[in-house]
């Protein structure tokens, strides 16, 4: 017996075939696109990970090496943490406000501590004020400045002799103890007279001293004059540093001497790098 199949169905059948390896061929070339732009370059608004129950979201970036990298926030701790195969290099907790990075060297261009600075858990001294007077001085009762053996200061030769010097620090930050450092220079004649630093750090904003130093170069067998006039200058740079407790907003300070030789070629003197530390 012969089975005649008629020519339409035939014809049908062909197109059918064409049609469904057209639509293959159309989807494989579809899917290329795509892993060729994956491996390109993908760019996103924005990318979310969300981790399913009591899971950590997780963002892997593979090298196909041993240098794969991790970033991911871990359900249990609640930290965000960025770490390769061998330790967490960094982790970020919500909990405590705290960053860690466990890193053996963390390079910054520029740091700026709003509050406070801790090593091994010990605060550390925070500069708030400096001067070296390389600027004109601002807030000083005597504003005039001048150079001796290299040193820029307040005050000096031909400027200061008798008197003070007086500022006043408004403002301060929020703060339990002053650290005062600077240096004062003593310049040409002087013969046992006295410097000293007031504050008004006593009961009831009464000054106290907070440092002094007796100055004499008379008993020098051999005198070597830095700057100024022909006298050797005994003791040329002296260090003020000194710390006491302080917590008001403001703080006023007197530096002075005990000379009584107004003219300022005999004897002079004046101060530089002058700084306040806080804690």
């Amino acid at each position: 017996m012969r089975i005649v199949i008629p020519l339409f169905l035939i014809i049908l059948s062909v197109q059918s075939i064409s049609a469904i390896k057209s639509k293959k061929s159309s989807k494989d070339d579809s899917n290329s696109k795509v892993a060729s732009d994956l491996e390109t370059d993908l760019s996103l608004t924005t990318l979310s990970i969300a981790a399913k129950p009591d899971s950590d979201a997780v963002l892997s970036f593979h090298t196909g090496g041993s240098s794969d990298f991790i970033l991911a926030l871990e359900k249990a701790s609640g930290s965000f943490i960025a770490k390769n195969e061998k330790h967490t290099i960094l982790e970020a907790r919500d909990s405590d406000k705290t960053l860690t990075f466990s890193s053996t060297l963390v390079k910054v261009e520029n740091v700026n501590f709003a509050n406070n600075f801790q090593y091994q858990g010990t605060r550390q001294w925070k500069l708030a004020i400096q001067e070296n007077f390389w600027e004109a001085p601002s807030g000083w009762s005597i504003e005039k400045t001048s150079t001796c053996a290299g040193v820029t200061m307040l005050g000096g030769y031909k400027i200061l002799s008798i008197g003070n010097l007086t500022k006043t620090l408004p403002g301060l930050p929020t703060h339990s103890v002053i650290r005062l450092v600077a240096n004062v220079h003593f310049i040409d004649a002087w013969d046992g007279q006295m410097a000293y630093l007031f504050a008004d750090i006593g009961t009831q904003n009464k000054y106290e001293y907070l440092w002094t130093q007796w100055i004499d170069a008379s008993d020098a067998k051999e005198s070597l004059s830095v700057c100024g006039s022909e006298f050797g200058e005994a003791k040329f740079t002296n260090l003020i540093d000194v710390t006491f407790a302080h917590t008001g907003e403001a703080l006023n300070l007197i530096f002075g001497t005990t000379a009584d030789e107004e003219d300022s070629t005999v004897l002079s003197w004046g101060i530089s790098s002058f700084e306040i530390y806080i804690l």
